[in-house]
């Protein structure tokens, strides 16, 4: 039995094409990474398969990998509009500032998101 190269690549059966794509996603790779890894094996829609075994992963989509895929590009990082003062806080730090004697020192910033 010989081996079929496409395109300098070697060709994967469609029967080991999902084996390929579990091995490759093993950690949780991105696409890009699952391409990187087997951009020396070709079988046809190989971009397509890999796109889709990042999105439809439960353990990527439950850490949050592949929301860019879920959630459009206007509606990221959107806060919700509130109703009222002190329903949404923004807090964060701020710095790092130098002192007068020359320490850096970092300030809590509060926002209330209704009223800024």
């Amino acid at each position: 039995m010989g081996l079929v190269f496409v395109a300098n690549k070697l060709a994967v059966p469609r029967s080991l094409g999902e084996w390929v794509k579990q091995i490759a996603h093993g950690d949780h790779a991105s696409r890009a990474k699952m391409t990187e890894m087997i951009e020396m094996l070709y079988w046809l829609n190989k971009a397509k398969d890999l796109e889709s075994k990042v999105k439809e992963c439960i353990v990527c989509f439950q850490a949050g990998k592949n929301l860019h895929s879920v959630i459009p590009q206007n509606e990221k990082n959107k806060l919700p509009v509130t109703e009222r003062p002190l329903e949404l806080l923004q807090i964060d730090f701020f710095g790092p500032i130098i002192d007068e004697k020359g320490k850096k020192k970092q300030k809590l910033v509060c926002v209330d998101n209704h009223s800024k």
